[in-house]
């Protein structure tokens, strides 16, 4: 399909000049740090600070490689999923946990609050559903000050379970929350606190809840912050036949 080759050509084009760009600036901290290790004349603490330098901008390269594979395989139809029955409760705890780390040197509290029924069931991929759920907790935590909050909450609202990630950062500019979740968008607040970004984990989640039958949305917080959330519909099984 002629039309399809054209369309992926550009989407590779696209891909390789911004990526380039976010991979520069890790690069070169990368080269930077190194140079002044090989110089010689370097104490043990400016030491380690250049080899937690090198480390840190190492840990964005493998994020940044994470999404642009991630993104790749979704344009082309190659994002692979196994669907099985999860409790939903225990991914959330999971990816809570995978983002203590980050959060405590941040010095951000992550609150879950856990609903009264602890057995919500979906149908889905776990490690996608985790790679959702820690975009959020990721994006929550970079932009809330240090000593701020961050509130994960499961609910259920008829036949789905809804799913929400609550902060007290830096919240969006209005005229930017219809492209929140388009591919390598980044809002004006975002950019001006972390130049980084990718502008990729959004348009990730969405695919990942899409695929599960969910959807993805974002509200204002009171007074501060955001609330970024998704819905996903409550597992059912088949009486007759025992299927989902």
């Amino acid at each position: 399909d002629v039309t399809r080759s054209k369309y992926l050509d550009r989407m590779k084009t696209e891909y390789v000049t911004i990526m380039s760009h976010k991979f520069l600036t890790p690069l070169t901290n990368i080269k930077w740090s190194a140079d002044l290790l090989l110089g010689g004349e370097v104490d043990a603490e400016r030491k380690l600070e250049n080899v937690k330098n090198i480390l840190n901008n190492t840990e964005r390269l493998v994020k940044l490689t994470s999404y642009l594979l991630n993104i790749t395989e979704i344009e082309e139809g190659l994002f692979g999923y196994k669907f099985e029955k999860l409790k939903l409760n225990s991914v959330i705890e999971e990816a809570i946990q995978n983002n203590s780390d980050e959060s405590n040197q941040k010095g951000v509290k992550i609150i879950y609050h856990k609903p009264k029924e602890d057995s919500y069931f979906v149908r889905g991929d776990k490690n996608k559903l985790n790679v959702a759920i820690s975009n959020y907790l990721d994006n929550s935590i970079k932009y809330t000050p240090r000593g701020g909050k961050v509130e994960v909450s499961l609910e259920l609202n008829g036949n789905e379970l809804k799913v929400s990630v609550k902060d007290d950062g830096i919240g969006i500019s209005p005229e930017s929350m219809q492209s929140l979740f388009s591919k390598f968008f980044r809002d004006e607040r975002a950019r001006s606190v972390h130049t980084e970004g990718s502008g990729i984990g959004l348009f990730i989640v969405k695919n990942i809840i899409e695929e599960h039958g969910g959807k993805v949305g974002y509200s204002a917080g009171a007074g501060k912050g955001s609330i970024f959330f998704f819905t996903l519909p409550l597992y059912k099984e088949d009486k007759d036949t025992g299927k989902t």
